[in-house]
């Protein structure tokens, strides 16, 4: 995991560096930097936990796997009696390996706590509006759902990021993540929308939006000009997806690119 300090610091220096406010503004804006700072700081130093865990466990699966290598080499010149030191070996990697994926899942957690994090404090040092979220799958979605009708994306994606990560196994986890990919993607924010998208198709393959996700990675090369690489989605939406509602548009798409009235 990278350092999580530093991106964030540069980004208050700035803010303090530049910004125009009053003394009462000036006063707990300080307040809310000192506060950010320390959350920061918190994040960092459970990642580094979490981390020096990770190499410490992997550590010890090599020298474990290396014990369990030499017992095989015997075990195989008819020493029948190392059997039982073979299979304590091979519980005992199996045991640490559980633990080495159970940490690797801590830090992939911290990881996006962090991202969503980062994204709250870039969002309010730069003037975006800081909202209460409900904790509650519906109420989360619906506030969601009705700030991107009105074109709040800030709002929208915060919500749908936070649905996402705290409602995992909700059915409605895949669209939250789509939807991410959608407010980058209206923002002309084509590498992060690429990016929500990707993770759709990774983690919820069979979703109801593997289609959508798929169709819009398309969208995303065409609007970088990659119009080879958009073709490449467009049609894979065509040949995968039978009952798509996007399949007559990625026709639609591909004659396009092909008469090279796109990516010009």
């Amino acid at each position: 995991m990278q350092k999580l300090a530093a991106p964030l610091a540069a980004l208050l220096l700035s803010l303090t560096a530049t910004a125009c406010v009053t003394s009462g503004d000036g006063e707990k804006m300080q307040k809310d930097i000192a506060q950010l700072q320390a959350e920061t700081q918190s994040l960092a130093e459970r990642a580094k936990r979490a981390e020096d865990a990770l190499a410490s466990s992997k550590s010890e699966i090599e020298e474990l796997e290396k014990l369990l290598e030499s017992a095989r080499r015997l075990l195989s010149g008819n020493n029948a009696d190392l059997l039982a030191q073979v299979l304590e070996v091979r519980n005992a990697v199996g045991t640490i390996q559980g633990d080495h994926d159970l940490l690797q899942r801590k830090i992939d957690a911290l990881d996006k706590d962090y991202e969503l994090f980062k994204n709250d404090v870039a969002e309010r040092l730069s003037g975006g509006a800081s909202v209460t979220l409900p904790s509650d799958a519906e109420g989360l979605i619906a506030a969601a759902n009705q700030w991107m009708a009105d074109g709040k994306l800030t709002e929208a994606r915060k919500a749908f990021q936070t649905f996402a990560r705290d409602f995992p196994k909700d059915p409605r986890a895949a669209r939250a993540r789509f939807n991410v990919g959608e407010t980058y993607l209206r923002e002309g924010k084509t590498l992060d929308a690429f990016e929500e998208y990707r993770t759709v198709l990774k983690n919820f393959p069979k979703s109801d939006v593997a289609d959508a996700a798929t169709f819009r990675v398309g969208d995303v090369f065409v609007m970088r000009g990659e119009c080879d690489k958009a073709e490449v989605f467009y049609s894979e939406v065509v040949s995968k997806f039978k009952r798509s509602d996007y399949r007559k548009e990625a026709r639609s798409k591909i004659k396009e690119i092909q008469r090279g009235e796109l990516c010009k």
